[in-house]
């Protein structure tokens, strides 16, 4: 899933002659994945990133790594989600 938002805002005098234009953009993405391997293992990894209409930026991104026995999990963040 992913989505993008763009707000534009112009500023026009009297006779339409614009006098200001700016715009903010902030999007949102997401992706999750799965990879199986031969020998009975895998890994699967979710990443989630925001970037807000000031430039700032976060993310998570989660990763799962199965052996035949054991799960070992690794998260990253920087969150402000």
């Amino acid at each position: 899933m992913e989505r993008s938002v763009t707000d534009k805002w112009t500023t026009r005098d009297e006779k339409g002659d614009i006098m200001d234009e700016w715009s903010t953009r902030s999007w949102k993405g997401e992706s999750d994945r799965l990879r199986r391997r031969n020998d009975g293992t895998g890994e699967t990894w979710h990443h989630k990133i925001q970037v807000s209409p000031d430039g700032n930026a976060s993310f998570i991104d989660s990763r799962r790594f199965y052996a035949r026995d054991y799960v070992i999990e690794s998260e990253t963040r920087n969150a402000q989600l």
